[in-house]
């Protein structure tokens, strides 16, 4: 350290703000990104973190002038163009919100949250084909697991499934990990890091034992009720099938507003 001291490290300081982020403290994390910009004004990453923990805290007309200085610097910055969407929408300029959205699928047809707040966006506004048009394009906008599996073809990744992580090994940092696959064997691996993605397994549980029908994990229902093969007990959502099934939180409120509308018909019986 010098006389005078020094600067904070940047690095540092963007490795605690994006802590910040993590642990939802947004409010914090906002400070330290200044402390960013004011060292570097046109900083893209603190000025699109700062966007969206403004957004989280509901700073809406803050956030869209971060925004605004990411598409000044770069137009065709999908992330920057949906984000400001999403705070114009909240701020009630729903025209100006569609506009960004429209403009940041222009700017990257493959990037699939624009098409998904548009979609949502349209649906507020009561333009339900529309909505649906929109959602299906966010669903079938090249996802991540296509490219994986495309460096897969070319040899660059190994992709194995139906393991589980058993465990992580390493003096001061990570040299290997060991993976469980679902007949008992494990396996060894040489690494340096491990990424951590949630998803979802559909395990069904105390309802195996309800009587119902199942279609690969899945309960086939009548599209006119959503009841289930067992009188009283009906299924929407990700869990229910039928011909024609597009899994879609759209479709789930139809579905849901059917099985509400049935079930109370059938209380009215006992009544």
């Amino acid at each position: 350290m010098g006389l005078f001291g020094s600067k904070e490290n940047l690095e540092d300081i963007r490795y605690n703000a994006m802590s910040m982020m993590e642990k939802n403290q947004p409010k914090a994390a906002i400070s330290l990104f200044n402390k960013i910009l004011k060292q570097n004004a046109s900083d893209i990453d603190a000025l699109l973190n700062k966007g969206l923990a403004l957004n989280q805290v509901k700073k809406y007309s803050d956030a869209i002038t971060c925004f605004d200085k990411l598409i000044e610097i770069n137009p065709k910055d999908a992330q920057a163009l949906n984000n400001r969407g999403i705070a114009m929408a909240e701020n009630g300029n729903i025209q100006e919100a569609s506009e960004c959205y429209d403009k940041a699928i222009e700017a990257d047809p493959k990037y699939a949250p624009s098409y998904f707040n548009k979609g949502v966006l349209l649906d507020k506004l009561q333009e339900h084909e529309d909505a649906l048009v929109s959602l299906e394009k966010a669903i079938s906008a090249e996802s991540s697991v296509n490219k994986v599996k495309q460096l897969e073809k070319e040899g660059k990744v190994q992709i194995l499934t139906q393991y589980q992580l058993s465990s992580v090994e390493g003096k001061n940092k990570i040299e290997n990990i060991s993976i469980k696959h679902e007949d008992g064997k494990i396996k060894k691996i040489e690494t340096n890091y491990v990424l951590g993605f949630f998803g979802l397994i559909m395990k069904l549980g105390p309802i195996l034992n309800w009587g119902l029908n199942l279609d690969k994990k899945h309960i086939p229902v009548n599209t006119e009720t959503f009841e289930t093969n067992q009188k009283g007990i009906f299924a929407i959502g990700d869990i229910c099938t039928y011909p024609g099934k597009v899994k879609l939180i759209l479709s789930g409120f139809h579905e849901g507003a059917l099985a509400a509308t049935a079930a109370i018909r059938g209380l009215n019986i006992f009544l």
